[in-house]
């Protein structure tokens, strides 16, 4: 675990060289760091068991590439509710998996902010395990489920938990996301968050994919084309776990090889 701490500051480095401006220690989705932060059963690790060790690897992590990088911006994408059952989910309530419990995601935030973290970006739940938790879908992946929920219902968790922590720590710029199923309206919806102080920064993930000139659009004309808009069919995110580019599938047919009308 050590080396692989000075593996992140190498990628700092490199991205530095690259021309990058910041990087994302990302501590969300089932990703070595999100596994650390829900490590309760690795209780004689030095990264597991208490909440001071399962955080280790984060704090320590933004410590050595502030020191090894100055001026690099450096942030985290965290999931603040797995949506795993105790004790393998960070952000869960002990006693119900389908609640979350932010104490500890507050505590590792305040823990974070002195470091230098000059923003946060907010994501729940694991793409391997009830992925609409994180990514609200019309239609699943191959294999795939529908969930028993409607997807507005997983858009309004991610804006609430989000509002939360925003709440919480009012100084920082949290960057909200869960805005792509909302199609052609995600702009009203996060005009709304932003005027109530739900959330600094409005962030889009699959929609961006589908719809790449959307800001352009947005400034100059003030409203987006819905014919433009993702459609949460999931094919993307297809693509990722194949290995495969991402990528619009619905959108740029062309680029996929599909007939207009398959």
């Amino acid at each position: 675990m050590d080396r692989i701490q000075e593996d992140f500051v190498l990628s700092a480095k490199l991205a530095r060289e690259a021309g990058f401006d910041g990087v994302d220690i990302k501590a969300c989705h089932g990703y070595l760091v999100s596994e650390l932060l829900a490590s309760f059963t690795r209780e004689h690790s030095r990264y597991g068991g208490s909440f001071e060790n399962r955080s280790r690897f984060l704090v320590e992590t933004a410590r050595k590439i502030k020191d090894c990088v100055p001026g690099m911006i450096m942030t985290s994408r965290i999931s603040a509710y797995d949506a795993i059952p105790y004790p393998y989910g960070f952000g869960v309530d002990k006693k119900s998996w389908e609640k979350e419990d932010l104490t500890e995601v507050k505590a590792l935030i305040k823990n974070l902010l002195p470091i230098g973290f000059p923003l946060l970006n907010v994501s729940l739940g694991n793409p391997h395990y009830k992925p609409h938790f994180g990514r609200p879908y019309d239609l699943p992946m191959e294999g795939g489920y529908i969930p028993d929920e409607h997807p507005l219902i997983g858009v309004s968790r991610l804006l609430r938990i989000t509002a939360e922590l925003q709440h919480e720590f009012p100084v920082l710029p949290v960057v909200g996301t869960g805005y792509s199923w909302l199609r052609h309206f995600f702009p009203n919806v996060g005009a709304a968050i932003i005027g109530t102080k739900k959330a600094k920064i409005i962030g889009l993930g699959r929609g961006a994919l589908a719809y790449p000139d959307f800001a352009k659009d947005l400034m100059e004309k003030g409203t987006l084309n819905r014919r433009k808009a993702c459609t949460t069919c999931s094919l993307c995110s297809d693509l990722l776990r194949k290995g495969k580019p991402a990528g619009c599938v619905s959108r740029d047919r062309k680029a996929y090889g599909i007939r207009k009308n398959s």
